[in-house]
Formats: C-alpha cells, sequence, structure tokens
C-alpha cells in the first residue's frame, strides 16, 4: 500500500470521531478538538517524511547521473588528446559542459544535504504532535472508559523504541557544532574510536556534523554517536506508530 492509500485509510479512522462533541462538557469538547486536530495532523507529517525521502532520493540519482557524464566527457577528452586531434572548439566545449554539470551537482548535493537535515526535524515534530494528542486525550475523563490509554502510552514507547536518540538527533541537526578550532568544544563533541568502518583506529577522536555512510545520516554530539538511516523503513514505522495510536484512541462501547 502506497502512502497516501495509507493515509486515506487513517483518514476513515478519524471518521469515528464524528458526532462526540455532543456527548461532552465545555471542556471536554475543547479538549477533543485539540487532540484530534493533532491526531489527524499526524499523517501529513508523514508525507513531509516521504516527502523529504524522494528529495533525497532524487538529488542522488541526478548525482550519480551527472558523475557518469562527466567520466564520458573526461574519456571523450583524454581519447582526443591521444589522438592528437582535438579541436580548441570541441575543448572549449567540453569544458564548458564540464563546468555546467559542475553547478547542477552542487545544487543537487545542497538539496540532499537540506533534505537529509529536514528528516531527523520532522520526526521530532512528529513526536511532540503525537505526544500533545495524547496528553489531551487523556484530559477528557468521561471517554476514559471507551479509550485504550495504555495503547497510547504504547504508541509514544513504540515512536522511542523505532527512533532512539531521536531528540538528540534533531538538535544536532538543528544546531551543528561550530567549534572554530577550540579544544574544549572539539572534545566535548567528538566520539573516540573504533566506529565500524568509519574510523577504525581505536582512541582516535573524530566530530562528525552531517556525514552520510551509505545511506546512515551521522552525528557526534555532546561525546555520542547519534545515527538515522534515511529509507523508507522510516515511512512504515510512523504509520504502524500512527496506526496503533488512532486504534487506542478509538472510541469503544462502555461493557
Amino acid at each position: 500500500m502506497d502512502a497516501q492509500n495509507r493515509v486515506d485509510e487513517l483518514a476513515r479512522k478519524a471518521e469515528r470521531f464524528v458526532g462526540i462533541h455532543r456527548e461532552l462538557s465545555s471542556a471536554d469538547k475543547n479538549n477533543l478538538t485539540l487532540a484530534i486536530e493533532r491526531m489527524n495532523s499526524l499523517p501529513y507529517r508523514i508525507m513531509d517524511v516521504v516527502h523529504a525521502l524522494e528529495l533525497v532520493e532524487f538529488a542522488e540519482a541526478q548525482l550519480q547521473h551527472y558523475a557518469g557524464e562527466r567520466t564520458r566527457l573526461r574519456e571523450a577528452e583524454k581519447d582526443a588528446r591521444a589522438q592528437l586531434r582535438l579541436p580548441v572548439e570541441a575543448l572549449a566545449k567540453i569544458n564548458e559542459e564540464t563546468a555546467r554539470i559542475r553547478v547542477i551537482e552542487q545544487r543537487m548535493r545542497s538539496w540532499k544535504g537540506m533534505a537529509q537535515k529536514e528528516i531527523p526535524m520532522l520526526l521530532d515534530d512528529f513526536h511532540k504532535t503525537l505526544g500533545l494528542s495524547k496528553t489531551h486525550f487523556e484530559r477528557i475523563n468521561s471517554l476514559r472508559l471507551r479509550q485504550d490509554r495504555r495503547g497510547m502510552s504504547s504508541a509514544m514507547k513504540q515512536f522511542g523504541q523505532s527512533f532512539p536518540g531521536h531528540g538528540d538527533m534533531r538538535n544536532a541537526a538543528a544546531h551543528p557544532v561550530d567549534y572554530s578550532g577550540k579544544a574544549d568544544d572539539f572534545e566535548r563533541n567528538s566520539v573516540r574510536g573504533p566506529i565500524d568502518k568509519v574510523m577504525p583506529a581505536a582512541n582516535a577522536q573524530i566530530l562528525l556534523t552531517q556525514c552520510t555512510f551509505g545511506n546512515a545520516l551521522t552525528y557526534t554530539s555532546e561525546g555520542k554517536l547519534l545515527t538515522l538511516v534515511l529509507d523508507r523503513s522510516i515511512v512504515d514505522k510512523l504509520f504502524d506508530i500512527t496506526g496503533n495510536f488512532y486504534d487506542a484512541c478509538a472510541l469503544r462501547p462502555i461493557t
């Protein structure tokens, strides 16, 4: 099921709350309105993550394409020089095309970097919205017996297990370390090796700011190594969490 179909499915679940306001006090109606507004915004926050991932994928595909184009131009120039038959005009054209490609590559790297940086912040925003919806539902005492409050807490716990260190990752993305060569800042925000293939040397120190290794976005901050794998599994996890939260919030008959 694609992302938009899953959004539509969640929208149908939200219809369960239609008409409930009539049964509530004024204060409870206000909390229900706020809870539903935040709950219903969760699928659209997921779509923001989808769009950011799509931009990362698009930029990466373009970078690979233009890397191939630069290789082709380099080989054409090398072959022509070897045969001593490269007119000045042809060389100028190759240089012009290579310069054009480098501009595009720089633009793609910029887009990719912005989208990568955005994803940890979108995840943290999703978590805060989920928490606010849960808080407003819990303030409606008249619905306490008709909702699975434990299930709401389980959805929050599920998010924490799916995205450990999301708050630290968000802060590292939003406020990258600028240690300006200061030894104490470097010491505080770096980590010591070995770190898999990134830094195999034992006891060496490294400071990372928005680095990617494969599809893993990596930072170091406050002595921690923070990693988020940027792939479509993020979206699947968010939809699962949201679906579980919707089911927990759904009103049940009082038995």
